[in-house]
């Protein structure tokens, strides 16, 4: 547990280096450490509680606990997310948007997150490249959060969302892969 508390402190020194000064909740914190120490992870949050600090804080600190490239990728329904949370990590560290154009630079070099939808990372080639494991995607994939905050099932019927719980599932038994699950408290 020191190894960890170093790595968290490590992090807190970098991101405040960087511009960006974090006093983690007690809540982000547990989630934090679970994840770190390689737990799976349900995080029921408020809006605006800081649900998107947990995975870049776990970036950060399992990239100074591994010294090694780590990556994280975010599945997110909604495009505004993700483009909200691109414009946060700028200057903190590399992330992208996975879309049609950009598969073979991120198979090639994935930066510290990629964000894509849930049909994007449905398509054939991803889960093809991340179940190759000589590939540099999953050896650097450390996390799999499902940001799935605004989706909802509607009329019964399973979206493509439901379908990338589905995909997190297998990476986990298939390509031994960490996850988490990162979601929205509604009111109702």
């Amino acid at each position: 547990m020191a190894d960890l508390k170093e790595a968290v402190r490590k992090a807190l020194l970098f991101l405040d280096f960087k511009g960006k000064t974090i006093v983690l909740k007690a809540e982000q914190e547990k989630a934090l450490y679970s994840l770190l120490e390689g737990n799976d992870v349900l995080a029921v949050l408020p809006t605006g509680f800081g649900k998107s600090m947990i995975f870049t804080m776990f970036s950060v600190a399992a990239q100074e606990r591994t010294l090694e490239a780590v990556s994280v990728l975010v599945i997110s329904p909604l495009n505004s997310i993700t483009t909200d949370q691109i414009a946060d990590l700028e200057g903190l560290c590399e992330a992208a948007e996975f879309k049609a154009d950009n598969l073979t630079a991120i198979l090639k070099d994935p930066p510290h997150f990629i964000f894509a939808s849930a049909e994007k990372v449905l398509e054939e080639r991803f889960p093809r490249a991340l179940k190759d494991f000589s590939s540099v995607l999953h050896k650097r994939i450390s996390l799999i959060v499902v940001d799935e905050s605004h989706s909802r099932n509607v009329d019964g019927k399973k979206g493509v969302f439901v379908h990338s719980f589905l995909f997190v599932n297998s990476c986990k038994e298939s390509y031994r892969l960490p996850t988490s699950k990162i979601r929205k408290k509604f009111g109702f």
